[in-house]
């Protein structure tokens, strides 16, 4: 079994119980992924978040820029916390290497932040197409993750000897590789106190990225990058 199958069948139900009062009490102003919408001005029409939890983040998007929201999730518990919370948000249940959005159906802002480093090997490409499908041309993406001084792969701790692992990578860049998107800002941050810059231990080391797509773009206009590191 794929640990994607392990996560949307049982450990997506079980992350959230563990979870779900510390998200509940995280403040916005601290979300890396929430200031890169604001630095960057944008005013998104339609945003789609993988691995959305019960919707927290969307929910401050959808205050504050009205735009359409829908979050995915493998996770029942999280949908059905969500949909009781936020009525004006949308939920479907699935999972990233296979996303239940019709093919015509796109998004100028997608967000993925802290999903990557689950994802089964098997499954890391397709879910990396499947994110490219849905956004629209031009659109922007939102990575934030993991991102130790070199590859890593641990066994995941809540499931021993299930061959469960998590693997932390700069996951932005391989988009950017593929040639189709440019990055336009990176925030380094320690992963426990979302503190930006510093001495970071590298097992504690993420990353927030924000990169566009570059289908529809006017290949001549300058944009800028800013790298914190």
């Amino acid at each position: 079994m794929s640990q994607d199958i392990i996560f949307q069948e049982s450990e997506g139900d079980n992350w959230f119980n563990r979870n779900r009062e510390h998200l509940e009490r995280r403040g916005v102003m601290t979300d890396w992924p929430l200031k890169l919408i604001a630095r960057h001005r944008m005013s998104p029409k339609r945003v789609l978040e993988v691995g959305a939890s019960f919707g927290w983040r969307l929910s401050d998007i959808r205050k504050n820029y009205h735009s359409y929201c829908l979050g995915v999730e493998p996770s029942r518990k999280a949908i059905a916390f969500g949909r009781s919370h936020y009525k004006d948000i949308s939920f479907r249940r699935g999972l990233m290497h296979r996303l239940p959005i019709h093919s015509h159906k796109t998004f100028d802002l997608i967000i993925v932040s802290f999903v990557f480093h689950w994802v089964d090997r098997s499954t890391l490409l397709r879910s990396m197409s499947e994110i490219d499908r849905c956004l629209s041309p031009g659109g922007h993406l939102i990575i934030a993750d993991f991102l130790p001084r070199r590859p890593t792969k641990k066994p995941y701790h809540h499931l021993p000897g299930k061959r469960v692992f998590t693997y932390k990578q700069d996951y932005a860049k391989m988009f950017c590789f593929s040639g189709l998107y440019i990055e336009q800002d990176r925030v380094v941050f320690h992963h426990a106190t979302l503190r930006e810059g510093g001495r970071i231990p590298s097992a504690e080391r993420a990353a927030a990225c924000c990169s566009r797509n570059k289908r529809g773009m006017n290949t001549k206009v300058k944009i800028s990058v800013r790298i914190r590191s």
